[in-house]
């Protein structure tokens, strides 16, 4: 079980990054509009991502 562990947190580390980016770049137009409701949306998300790219970067020890 370590061994799928440690073969997928490289991938994983990587798609929590790309993921984080899109969410950035999402939030640009949602702030433009000043779409309250999406703007706490998207910032829910990125903390989200954001915890979980440190989860898999203290797994991975980096």
């Amino acid at each position: 079980m370590a061994d799928i562990r440690d073969k997928l947190t490289g991938p994983l580390l990587t798609l929590a990054v790309i993921v984080m980016v899109c969410l950035m770049l999402m939030l640009i137009p949602a702030i433009m509009e000043g779409n309250i409701r999406n703007i706490l949306i998207i910032l829910g998300l990125l903390s989200f991502e954001f915890l979980r790219y440190r989860h898999f970067k203290d797994e991975k020890n980096i």
